[in-house]
């Protein structure tokens, strides 16, 4: 896949401002969707769990209210899903606009993710898995896990890779090689800029920070030869 223009631009916080910009209708529809279905996930569940609740109580009320409890958070998983999903665009946008050099419309977004909907939950499954292996056994395992992200999440979006072919090779990409580790460093120092904007603003400069940084991020992931 050719790098678009924008990716082999200089990499910037003016140029991810100015991608950030160019994105605000998607990232404002993305955030509105988002907090819409995490509120309709929540009356589910609570009348849910209000019903079975009020319905396995005359039978047994310490157990009916954990079943009650149960069933209700089971009936919100496809809520739940669906917002993780979406959660996923804030990261897949910038990797979508570097990779092809076109602003991603709110139509082109979702579009995108629910072309392949499968592709996405099958590649979130596995991340999450394997993040949480890797904090069980050892913590760092898991941070090097969470570093992989931007990129396993480009790979899963702008090509065609099985899903464990793109795990592997994000891994391959950060950790053999000296222009990995450098946008390992650059991903921290990333982090470490948007947590001290956010916590010195009570969390409102994270509205700009955040998609600041992860606009950054993908462009330098192109800088640095990680994607291509």
């Amino acid at each position: 896949m050719p790098t678009s223009p924008v990716a082999r631009e200089e990499v910037s916080i003016n140029g991810a401002w100015t991608a950030v910009v160019a994105h605000v209708p998607t990232i404002l529809v993305i955030w509105l969707v988002s907090i819409a279905i995490a509120v309709i996930a929540y009356i589910f569940s609570s009348i849910t769990l209000g019903i079975f609740s009020a319905a396995l109580s005359d039978y047994d009320p310490e157990s009916g209210v954990l079943i009650a409890v149960l069933i209700s958070q089971v009936s919100s998983l496809p809520f739940n899903i669906v917002t993780q999903l979406l959660s996923v665009l804030f990261v897949a946008v910038p990797a979508l606009y570097y990779a092809f050099g076109d602003v991603v419309t709110p139509g082109a977004a979702f579009g995108a993710l629910f072309s392949r909907p499968m592709r996405y939950i099958g590649a979130g499954i596995l991340f999450s898995i394997a993040a949480l292996i890797g904090i069980i056994f050892c913590i760092i395992p898991g941070i090097a896990v969470f570093l992989t992200y931007p990129v396993f999440v480009n790979k899963i979006f702008t090509t065609d890779m099985p899903i464990m072919d793109a795990f592997s090779s994000s891994f391959s990409a950060l950790y053999k090689s000296e222009a990995g580790w450098s946008f390992v460093g650059i991903q921290i120092l990333a982090f470490i800029c948007v947590f001290l904007t956010s916590v010195c603003t009570c969390g409102l400069g994270g509205l700009i920070a955040i998609p600041i940084g992860t606009f950054y991020i993908q462009h330098a992931a192109y800088n640095k030869g990680v994607v291509c």
